[in-house]
């Protein structure tokens, strides 16, 4: 297992995957002619590749501003937390979050926040419920 950012072409996957695992559409025959469109964002995401250089599962990490205690600090946003149907259950998730936890660390991101699907799936993370409606 490799975890490393990824490169523009290889956004088209992420994208391909992302469709595949949150059950979306997309049509992908644009991707040779319309590049721009499909790579646009790949600065952000991290994806883990298996021994065969497959693309398994990816997230962004999105950096942001926010203001705590009246002042300005950083803040790590996670995105699009995906991984192929086949792939699920191998731990890729658990490493992509120890690495953006790493990122986060040295970018000096003292806050991390997500929308999840599941506070109980992200609780395993450390990720845990803080607003109330």
């Amino acid at each position: 297992m490799i975890i490393r950012k990824i490169t523009p072409k290889e956004h088209i996957e992420v994208r391909k995957m992302q469709t595949i695992a949150f059950s979306g559409s997309g049509d992908f025959d644009l991707s040779e002619t319309n590049v721009d469109k499909f790579t646009e964002g790949y600065e952000s995401a991290i994806g883990v590749f298996d021994d065969n250089g497959k693309i398994c599962s990816s997230v962004y990490l999105i950096p942001y501003e926010i203001r705590f205690n009246e002042n300005t600090v950083k803040m790590g946003g996670i995105g699009g937390v995906a991984t192929l149907p086949e792939e699920r259950n191998k731990g890729y998730i658990k490493e992509l979050f120890k690495y953006c936890f790493t990122e986060m660390f040295k970018n000096e991101q003292i806050f991390s926040v997500l929308y999840p699907f599941s506070n109980v799936y992200y609780r395993q993370f450390g990720y845990e419920w803080c607003i109330k409606n």
